[in-house]
């Protein structure tokens, strides 16, 4: 069945075809069910917000250039907001990184199709790079890579049509230079485009220092965009995110700095070609049960046994010969040269580089080379290994799939908890006073939040307007990695402003609300009084304790006094009540002292068969009984809590009762709360 199916394909006019359902299978099965991350967040707010016209000002302090891209973008999508939108674009994108790549490779050897084909289909599940779901931020780097790519091909047309050579010649170093300042990714690469050059001028016989004098003439005007933007990187602009700092290094420890940049500019290597592939193997990286690890079985037995018939009905049309040894002896050399240049911008940055997440955003620049150089090695086997070669291809390419699958479901999960965590915080504040500062310790996969993106939701949902100087009502901070002074000490009252690109924060200490995420149970508001961090969290500190003193409660607005605006449009509807719904809300009414409608609250949650998650969800239950006169009925959920011998939850089960003690003016009913304290272990 599947040889029918193949017979009308067996062509490598197919290839982008095939490349397009590689990029699907991979990275689009979970595009409907996926939010923003990240740098994505503040991105389409601040488009949202100011316009995209003003991406080119956004990025001044950072890539200049870039903002280009995403006025072009914004314009081409509509200035849409939907995630989905932008997960096909980011797709089309990420196709068009394996097409280009392919049709380079077919410019400099036209007689290689097979082997162009192979290192297409490993670029289209390049595992380096698992990053693919950050969609806005990195569609960026997507259309850079394809114009290095383009630049490339059109500077090889330029060469062999010399009618139209002025045309595709100037554009070439247009995209080029583009490509180069609004990115900085591919810099590094951009000097394999003399070795491609000598590659081509060698295959017309030509006498050594004629072809190094013609190659170099070619070069030239490239190299005048490459100096011209190291010197103007280096001496006259200093980006505010990526300083270089390569330089202070070189002056104060030159040997050490040339033994360590050996050794980074290997072990990326290494990663590049070696870690990145094993990792597809690596079982661990799989769910180990459930109907989710047999779809990931199934995916890869069907696209092995399709890539593999595929591959052998083409092969058919391209027996190999002796321009196989050529080709792996110039694709080896191109693939070395790429690895060890790769490094050259995130080296200057003082960048890691590496293969595990975040910092394998930078692999992508190693995309090209671990893939060219992997087939390389398989041509310059001999002719029979290179006939069974293409079965350890085939596996690569199939696993890549099931890979990259797997990590798009780790970050739908993700997803899924980030889209719990922005509901459970509209329904616990309905409105936030402006100038207040949220706060959090940390969060469940907290390398994929950023305060700013937190920021940018918060004044995306609270925030009417924004003053026309700029100045947003809302931050988000992380104590636990927020290097701010004002933060570190958390003295009160004390103001601080936070600039961040175009618009800036003004804000003070006091004017803070602390909260709470484990992902397992409800969002948690904490303070120092009614709900103080000992009497919920297991792994509470110092920083923690003092946030919890700042956190002002009257920062809360009542419902309905400043309605806030979720984005649906990235939040998808209001999910269904469940049991945080109501206790958040609950938590609400508690706080604004409604005790009447936080014991109805309760009632429908377990009218619908809902109970606490976690058992320091009883508390604000437990407070409003005892308010509402109801002690035996507070005593019931108190015993809930004492069953669990957790002293943690005993601590914060007591609280509430030693502060309802301290509110009673009655010495009969207070020496009857106080005798219950004492019953239940309260000191």
């Amino acid at each position: 069945m599947f040889k029918k199916a193949f017979r009308w394909l067996d062509d490598y006019r197919f290839t982008p075809l095939i490349l397009l359902v590689l990029t699907i299978l991979s990275y689009g099965l979970f595009s409907r069910s996926m939010g923003f991350f990240m740098d994505d967040w503040y991105v389409i707010w601040f488009g949202k917000t100011f316009g995209a016209a003003q991406f080119p000002v956004y990025y001044a302090l950072d890539r200049p250039f870039m903002g280009y891209f995403y006025v072009i973008a914004s314009t081409l999508l509509g200035k849409s907001e939907s995630p989905l939108v932008w997960q096909i674009f980011s797709l089309v994108l990420r196709w068009l990184c394996s097409y280009t790549l392919w049709g380079m490779l077919n410019a400099i050897w036209p007689e290689g199709k097979r082997q162009n084909t192979w290192v297409a289909l490993l670029a289209a599940v390049f595992p380096g790079f698992t990053q693919q779901w950050i969609v806005v931020a990195f569609s960026s780097y997507f259309a850079g890579m394809i114009l290095f790519f383009l630049s490339i091909t059109v500077m090889i047309k330029a060469i062999r049509d010399p009618r139209k050579f002025w045309l595709f010649f100037s554009l070439s170093v247009i995209l080029s230079a583009y490509e180069i300042a609004s990115v900085e990714f591919f810099y590094g690469l951009e000097l394999i485009r003399v070795v491609i050059l000598w590659i081509i001028f060698s295959r017309n016989n030509i006498h050594f220092w004629p072809k190094v004098i013609k190659t170099l003439k070619y070069w030239a005007s490239y190299l005048v965009v490459f100096v011209g933007f190291t010197i103007w990187r280096t001496f006259f602009y200093t980006s505010v995110n990526h300083e270089l700092t390569i330089l202070d290094a070189l002056k104060s420890q030159p040997l050490t700095v040339l033994i360590t940049s050996v050794q980074k500019v290997y072990q990326a290597a290494v990663d590049a070609v070696i870690n990145s592939w094993a990792e597809i193997f690596n079982l661990s990286n799989y769910p180990s049960s459930g109907i989710m690890s047999w779809v990931i079985l199934a995916l890869i037995l069907l696209v092995f046994t399709g890539v593999l018939l595929w591959i052998q009905a083409t092969a058919k049309k391209d027996p190999i010969t002796e321009t196989s040894a050529r080709w792996g002896k110039e694709a080896i050399w191109v693939s070395l040269i790429a690895l060890i240049v790769a490094i050259i911008p995130f080296w200057a940055a003082g960048l890691a580089v590496n293969n595990q997440y975040p910092d394998n955003r930078f692999m992508l620049a190693y995309l090209p080379g671990s893939c060219l150089f992997i087939v390389a090695i398989l041509e310059l086997l001999s002719k029979e290994i290179r006939k069974t070669a293409k079965i350890l291809l085939v596996l690569l390419v199939a696993f890549g799939v099931g890979f990259q699958f797997t990590q798009g479901l780790h970050f739908r999960n993700i997803w899924k908890q980030q889209d719990a965590l922005y509901w459970q915080l509209n329904w616990r504040m309905p409105a936030i006073e402006p100038g207040t500062t949220i706060m959090a310790w940390s969060f469940p996969n907290r390398d994929y939040y950023s305060q700013n993106a937190l920021a940018a939701q918060l004044n995306w949902t609270y925030a009417n307007s924004i003053a026309t100087d700029r100045q947003i009502p809302y931050q988000f901070i992380f104590l636990g990695s927020n290097p701010m002074p004002e933060f570190q000490s958390l003295v009160p009252k004390q103001d601080f402003t936070i600039d961040f690109r175009t618009y800036e924060f003004k804000g003070n200490t006091s004017n803070s609300v602390l909260i709470s995420y484990d992902a397992a149970s409800c969002l948690r508001v904490l303070d120092s009084q009614l709900t103080p961090p000992q009497g919920v969290m297991d792994d509470y500190t110092k920083g923690i304790i003092d946030g919890a003193e700042l956190s002002d409660l009257s920062l809360i607005l009542p419902a309905g006094q400043t309605p806030n605006h979720p984005p649906l449009i990235v939040l998808g509807p209001e999910p269904t009540h469940t049991w945080c719904y109501y206790f958040e809300k609950a938590e609400l009414a508690r706080q604004e002292k409604d005790y009447s409608k936080t014991i109805s609250l309760l009632d429908e949650a377990q009218g619908k068969g809902f109970s606490a998650v976690n058992d320091s969800e009883w508390f604000p239950f437990i407070d409003a009984y005892l308010h509402l006169g109801k002690i035996d009925q507070a005593k019931s959920l108190s015993q809930k809590v004492l069953d669990t011998h957790d002293t943690i939850y005993q601590f914060g089960m007591c609280n509430v009762w030693v502060n309802y003690s301290a509110e009673i003016g009655d010495a009969t009913q207070k020496q009857a709360v106080d005798s219950s304290l004492k019953s239940m272990g309260c000191n």
